[in-house]
């Protein structure tokens, strides 16, 4: 976010930062969004749907009136470098999904989650996905490789190329907007994954103290927050980019393979209301393919992923397995193959 709010200020007002200026203003913008999840969740909320409903407007106007100014002969140069940089980019960006599972996250504030829950994944999911595959067709027909190769801000040149320079700022303005929401929301859900944590004692109580004035989990905000402003502190941009998107796949891997474990399991009392369609073989091909994106991300994210699954073992072994003691849903595959076994 701080980089993109650099490339607005300075090609649409002409107004030169310095890093620290950047650093210092996606801090004081994450306090604010820690604010506001802690003083209320309909706020939130509510702040969320404007903004969306803003951007989805505007890109639907790019697209309508963006695509009959395109050109079919930049179509040509799209895969110049083959479809293996097709799926390097798509890697990069992957983060731009961890929405799906945000949704998820705040399941106990939704009305109806059985039925509401799984309708708004689905339906982020087509909006998400028809939007990138509308907008991406009308910016490279509107603008040369070599063009978007060298812009940090590839939809705005586009909107310029037909609106002009107020094309050019609105798109810029809609872009940090974009990541305001993504950071609004990220808070958000983030929140309520240490809340859910120490409930299942896997983290210390104090996280799961609801606000009662605010009915928030303010602790849990605070910590989140915190966390996210030291990322925005030390690290590199595309650096944390892509480590945000290296978890994200692996996030997906570990959703799909749990699903796995958990119908082949049997558990009496896991009982879902809604169940994903095509199993197992959609969450198999799911899985190889977000491993064959995962080996594109590089070294340094790969690294830092692997520190954050190094700390995560180490907790567990230091803290959680000397409070929780519980069966394993695997064991339950393993006891039925074996009494299968034992039949015959």
């Amino acid at each position: 976010m701080s980089l993109l709010i650099e490339v607005v200020l300075q090609e649409v007002f002409r107004i030169q930062l310095v890093p620290w200026h950047l650093k210092t203003i996606g801090a004081v913008c994450c306090k604010g969004f820690m604010a506001v999840n802690i003083v209320s969740v309909k706020h939130t909320t509510r702040f969320q749907i404007w903004l969306v409903g803003i951007l989805l407007a505007l890109l639907a106007f790019f697209v309508i009136f963006g695509a009959p100014e395109t050109r079919a002969a930049r179509y040509g140069e799209l895969l110049e470098k083959g479809w293996l940089a097709v799926f390097a980019t798509a890697g990069l960006v992957f983060v731009s999904f961890g929405g799906f599972t945000k949704v998820a996250s705040i399941t106990e504030e939704v009305k109806n989650p059985g039925k509401n829950i799984p309708l708004g994944m689905l339906l982020a999911w087509g909006v998400v996905a028809l939007c990138y595959v509308a907008v991406i067709a009308v910016m490279v027909g509107l603008v040369d490789g070599s063009e978007l190769a060298e812009s940090l801000m590839p939809i705005s040149l586009a909107a310029d190329k037909f609106l002009g320079p107020a094309g050019f700022a609105i798109l810029g303005l809609a872009a940090v907007a974009a990541f305001v929401t993504t950071a609004n929301g990220g808070i958000l859900a983030a929140s309520r994954y240490p809340m859910a944590m120490s409930r299942d004692q896997l983290l210390p109580l104090v996280l799961g103290r609801v606000s009662d004035r605010f009915a928030t989990p303010h602790v849990s905000v605070l910590l989140t927050g915190a966390f996210m402003i030291c990322a925005i502190v030390f690290l590199d941009v595309e650096v944390l980019v892509k480590t945000a998107s290296t978890l994200m796949l692996i996030l997906f891997i570990l959703v799909n393979i749990s699903v796995i474990i958990m119908r082949e399991s049997r558990i009496q009392s896991y009982r879902p209301k809604f169940k994903s369609p095509s199993y197992p073989y959609i969450h198999i091909v799911a899985i190889l393919a977000y491993s064959t994106l995962i080996i594109d991300m590089g070294r340094v994210p790969l690294s830092i992923t692997a520190g954050f699954i190094g700390l995560s073992a180490a907790w567990f072994r230091l803290y959680v397995r000397t409070r929780v003691r519980r069966a394993s849903a695997v064991m339950h595959i393993v006891e039925r193959v074996t009494d299968r076994a034992s039949e015959q």
